[in-house]
């Protein structure tokens, strides 16, 4: 079948040039970080990247006109996330900075003896949580910029009452907390019944504390969560 409708024509212009150099605290060039483009007119409308070489440069000369935003990343430093350039032909630097490590010792506030199992959690990133045994544990935080929230550490087991740490400083590289945990009395947990609108148990309901911590929604649970914010209730509704 003929068609009427013009050809389409596509004109293509020459790419801009963006050069870009990633460096550590001391001004030294930071080889092989990767440089992921981040947005560009939105978020998943262009996709790039790659390694910066010994001297810590990467080049793209396809690269649009309009700003750019890229993160970078590093095996043992923080990653650097929005970082907006425009491919102008300058040299853009990326400062990244060393991740901080935490260890630490976990006790029994009574009997002063190693807690077995805990978690160590490295708030806000709940995603990055450490599992301490015998009293000991360590782990790091790999971002700081991106919730806009002091960097805590805290300290999770069962059985006893939560602790957080002090803020801790980003450019510490290294640091130690240790945590007494208090045991929690009975009479401080919190618990009640989960009903149906005809006034039955809701039996395997889930539960979930919503404060300090968020809670996201799927299709037929909460999305993320794990047994330190959530639960079930039993057969009777009762939590």
């Amino acid at each position: 079948m003929a068609s009427n409708t013009a050809p389409l024509a596509v004109e293509l212009k020459p790419g801009a040039l963006l050069r870009l150099r990633v460096l550590d605290e001391a001004g030294a060039p930071v080889p092989e970080a990767r440089v992921v483009l981040e947005q560009w007119q939105g978020s998943n409308t262009l996709e790039w990247g790659g390694l910066t070489d010994a001297g810590g440069r990467l080049e793209w000369n396809s690269a649009p006109l309009e700003p750019i935003t890229f993160v970078v990343v590093k095996d043992g430093y923080f990653i650097s996330r929005r970082n907006t350039l425009t491919a102008d032909g300058q040299e853009h630097t990326v400062t990244l900075h060393p991740q901080l490590t935490v260890t630490g010792r976990v006790t029994d506030a009574q009997t002063k003896q190693p807690i077995a199992s805990f978690k160590a959690i490295p708030a806000p990133y709940r995603s990055q949580t450490s599992y301490g045994t015998n009293g000991l544990f360590e782990l790091t935080f790999t971002e700081f910029n991106q919730f806009n929230q002091p960097l805590v550490v805290r300290i999770e087991a069962e059985g006893y009452e939560s602790a957080t740490s002090e803020p801790l400083d980003a450019g510490a590289i290294k640091r130690t907390c240790d945590f007494e945990l208090k045991r929690q009395a009975p009479e401080e947990a919190i618990e009640g019944i989960v009903l149906l609108p005809d006034g039955s148990a809701a039996a395997g309901a889930q539960v979930a504390l919503c404060s300090p911590h968020a809670v996201e929604m799927g299709k037929a649970g909460f999305r993320n969560s794990d047994d330190s914010t959530t639960t079930r209730a039993d057969a009777e509704g009762h939590f």
